[in-house]
């Protein structure tokens, strides 16, 4: 949490770092940013500090801010770190390394990097004074600019290496190393720190656990697997056998917490640098962006809710949520209209269906189910017990599931209308799809009246505690272009939440009114002194004459 202070620079608010733990301000002082707050959380800073004692006096040489220290107490074997640019992820585990080596006499670590010139830039280039800060080469501390390697007086080793070949990647093989880091992770080859990872290895004996920690921005050239790995958590096991997600950890740091740096100005400075949307994002913002998406999915839009929303629109002197659900069901206005949508996957895939609310021209994604290796008859039982107090309209489908194959009497579509489940065959055709999200995602609707009303999106997905499309939400910003085609959506494991968007979105939304019972208009009413009687607007009568 931050609050605006004024930037020395640009005159313009500036957040005030918080600590991530009280949220009180993190303040700076002689250099370090300390937590203004509770005594508990400067304690866990100093644990994690690298401090020196001379002549009586204690030097800290190195304090972690608070959501700094978070990185650094993790004791996962694998943790990703991942931010937006200037947040002092390199400076921060370059310490840890520091920390680690000082405190265990003979510790061994390697900081890896696909560009040697950044490997100078973020590391090098500051070895030298770091290790005479620690006592320098009189007191056995020393940087050995030719090899590359730190020099500890206990006996530690820091290895500092360009990883971006195959020749490359064997020399960092041969080095002995109980903590590996990955600087900039997303732009290695995912097979290439896979193999560096497996040769991450400690003592017998020793009690220590080796460690693997990558760094970086959210983009590049593996960033999927670092996103399915340490972020979804999804990883097929058939491939992987040994994943076990308890042991991969993602955390997210923030330029915003960065005391050093003056972050208006900073953030100017990559703004105003014309940047393509997919960097900017991840630079600016700190979110996954991949340059052949194919949908402009915003979770967030000036710092508000955009297309995702943590509750239903409010209505009403009494202000509650247009929808409601509780033990008894669903609780949904006669006007407000529900659809469902419904794509059947084929084993091995998922089937998925996924419920709509209308709610004047808005589209809320609302709830959304998957099935792994169900019957249809089973799986049209609990979409009705599912929808139980919606009364919903119509459900879209994949027109496959209407064809039948001969196997059977019925069609999957039959099985299902025989379950209760209507269906409305839609169109297979993913360059429809991907017409149909983009159109939605990119439409927006005046919301409200008079002075009230603002601008919001054609669709938002719901996502709140036990509610909601999280699947869908998480999915949507996966989808890409088609590389032979960049009209269609190309295909992927987890297509089949956005092809059920998609399903109903191609077919004719109505607008929905709240019927509210008012004063009738004054075209309406009454003129004053008219006299109404009986008979008098019968037609035939009164043109008889």
């Amino acid at each position: 949490m931050t609050t605006p202070t004024t930037s020395k620079t640009t005159n313009e608010a500036e957040p005030i770092p918080r600590c991530c733990w009280c949220n009180a301000p993190v303040v700076l002082k002689n250099k370090i940013g300390w937590c203004s707050g509770n005594k508990e959380c400067r304690e866990r800073q100093k644990a994690c500090g690298v401090k020196r004692t001379v002549n009586g006096k204690v030097k800290w040489l190195f304090v972690p801010t608070p959501s700094q220290t978070v990185a650094m107490e993790a004791t996962e074997t694998n943790l990703f770190i991942y931010s937006n640019r200037g947040s002092g992820k390199s400076h921060v585990m370059r310490w840890m390394c520091h920390a680690l080596a000082l405190a265990i006499p003979g510790y061994k670590y390697a900081i890896l990097r696909t560009s040697f010139p950044e490997l100078t830039l973020n590391h090098l280039i500051f070895l030298k004074d770091e290790m005479d800060s620690m006592g320098g080469e009189a007191e056995g501390y020393y940087y050995h600019k030719t090899e590359h390697i730190c020099y500890y007086a206990n006996g530690s080793m820091g290895f500092f290496r360009q990883a971006e070949t195959d020749e490359q990647v064997k020399n960092v093989l041969g080095v002995e190393m109980y903590l590996c880091v990955f600087d900039e992770a997303p732009t290695f080859k995912w097979e290439h720190m896979a193999m560096i990872a497996a040769s991450v290895r400690v003592p017998a004996g020793s009690g220590l656990k080796p460690l693997k920690r990558y760094l970086g921005n959210p983009i590049g050239e593996c960033i999927d697997e670092l996103w399915m790995y340490f972020v979804d958590k999804d990883v097929d096991l058939l491939k992987d056998p040994e994943y076990r997600q308890e042991d991969w950890r993602a955390i997210k740091l923030r330029l915003e917490d960065n005391v050093h740096l003056d972050i208006v100005a900073y953030r100017k400075s990559l703004a105003g640098a014309g940047l393509p949307e997919h960097i900017r994002k991840a630079w600016l913002d700190g979110e996954r962006a991949d340059e052949k998406a194919m949908f402009a999915f915003f979770p967030k839009k000036d710092g508000k809710p955009y297309h995702v929303v943590a509750e239903f629109p409010r209505w009403g002197e009494s202000n509650r949520q247009i929808i409601s659900h509780d033990e008894e069901g669903w609780h949904i206005p006669d006007w407000v209209k529900i659809y469902r949508s419904y794509d059947h996957g084929f084993a091995p895939d998922p089937a998925v269906c996924v419920w709509f609310a209308i709610v004047g021209r808005m589209i809320i994604a609302f709830k959304e189910k998957t099935w792994l290796r169900v019957i249809v008859e089973d799986i049209a039982k609990d979409i009705v017990k599912e929808s139980k107090g919606m009364r919903v309209a119509m459900t879209y489908c994949d027109p496959t599931i209407d064809i039948n194959t001969g196997a059977d009497i019925e069609t999957i579509r039959d099985k299902f209308e025989n379950g209760g489940v209507p269906m409305e065959p839609s169109v297979n055709s993913r360059e429809h799809y991907a017409a149909a999200i983009h159109s939605a995602l990119q439409s927006e609707i005046e919301w409200g009246s008079g002075e009230t009303m603002v601008m919001r999106p054609r669709i938002v997905f719901l996502q709140g505690s036990g509610i909601g499309v999280p699947l869908t939400i998480k999915y949507l910003p996966l989808m890409r272009y088609d590389d032979k085609n960049p009209m269609e959506m190309a295909d992927h494991r987890h297509d089949h939440l956005p092809i059920a968007c998609a399903y109903f979105l191609m077919s004719v939304i109505p607008t929905t009114k709240n019927a509210v019972v008012g004063p009738p208009k004054k075209w309406m009413q009454p003129k004053k002194g008219e006299r109404k009687v009986l008979g008098s607007n019968n037609v035939r009568r009164r043109y008889a004459k």
